[in-house]
């Protein structure tokens, strides 16, 4: 199956191989109980915005194959507790075409066209996370 890199970002721990998985986006409470509810969440790449657990803490202990975030760190409160439970997560993931759309605004924080931008090229997609590199992760679309 052809690969075509989509992303790349912080590496929060290295994990031999790699996995793949449905990519879902979590962007409210009501969209983690669904997820949390679904057979299908051990072979979920869960994409959320912040590096917070807020909203994906309380789905890493089902087990999803993978974690992606928009913004946030491996240092973060989220990069601890999936490193604890061996989840591959890419964190702050930066797309290989931005299209113009600006990642940081002039306030200093993520755009919501930026945040749009990323939840469109990755959601509901197959994609496959690579985190042998100790510092970079890549997302590959498949």
């Amino acid at each position: 199956m052809a690969q075509q890199l989509v992303g790349t970002g912080l590496n929060v721990g290295r994990h031999e191989g790699t996995v793949r998985g449905r990519v879902r986006y979590i962007g409210k409470p009501a969209d983690v109980v669904k997820l949390m509810r679904d057979p299908e969440v051990t072979s979920t790449v869960v994409l959320t915005q912040g590096g917070a657990v807020t909203f994906a803490g309380a789905i890493l202990p089902k087990r999803p194959i993978g974690l992606i975030t928009i913004e946030g760190a491996p240092e973060s409160h989220l990069g601890i507790v999936s490193r604890e439970f061996s989840i591959p997560a890419v964190m702050s993931v930066q797309l290989t075409s931005d299209d113009g759309i600006a990642r940081v605004g002039a306030n200093g924080l993520t755009t919501a066209e930026y945040v749009q931008h990323v939840v469109a090229a990755l959601n509901d997609k197959l994609v496959e996370l690579d985190c042998e590199d100790p510092e970079t992760g890549r997302v590959y679309l498949i």
